[in-house]
């Protein structure tokens, strides 16, 4: 099993865990767009929404520099049900429950 395979698996378990509404979704190893060395604000994962990507289904990176990619993974799954939402309220009550 490759890192993508492992991650889907993972994402795929978490959705079904946590009763996420999803259209569908792509996980990749991959550093993202900005801050993916940072020494302060490194960023870990990252979302792109259906509406960025031709194909419609939504897409997300994980950093190759994590040992435990799980959090992020669930954390990348919520900007896939939340899109609009970004690090706002409503993304931080779905993050509570």
């Amino acid at each position: 099993m490759n890192r993508e395979e492992w991650l889907t698996q993972a994402a795929e378990r978490i959705v079904g865990a946590l009763g996420l509404k999803t259209d569908g979704f792509r996980f990749s190893v991959g550093f993202p767009s900005t801050r993916a060395l940072s020494k302060n604000r490194r960023r870990l994962g990252e979302c792109w929404p259906v509406e960025t990507c031709d194909d419609g289904v939504a897409q997300c990176y994980v950093s190759p520099v994590l040992k435990e990619p799980v959090g992020i993974v669930a954390h990348e799954l919520l900007h896939v049900e939340l899109p609009e939402a970004r690090h706002g309220a409503a993304f931080r009550r779905r993050c509570k429950e």
